[in-house]
């Protein structure tokens, strides 16, 4: 009977995000809140070398602030990979 409830629920749930499906940023696990309020939305995002994100979508225009020198390739769909881009520090 256990193993029937396991089955039910697996077959309930909704499918997991692949790599190709974008989620919203909000929802990227690297991407954390700091600040949001009726002008500027504040993210924090840590990316130790060689680790990744999940493929996301942000849906408003957006601004950077490097606190690290970084290489980067990013996933634009519709574009395919973009890079390596060296991300220097002014």
């Amino acid at each position: 009977m256990p193993s029937a409830l396991v089955l039910a629920l697996l077959l309930a749930a909704p499918p997991a995000a692949s790599p190709e499906t974008p989620v919203p940023v909000d929802q990227e696990p690297r991407h954390r809140r700091v600040l949001r309020n009726d002008y500027v939305e504040v993210l924090r995002v840590t990316l130790p070398p060689g680790e990744s994100t999940l493929l996301h979508t942000h849906s408003h225009d957006g601004a950077a602030v490097r606190l690290a020198p970084a290489t980067i390739t990013m996933d634009v769909p519709g574009e395919g990979l973009r890079g390596p881009l060296e991300m220097r520090l002014a």
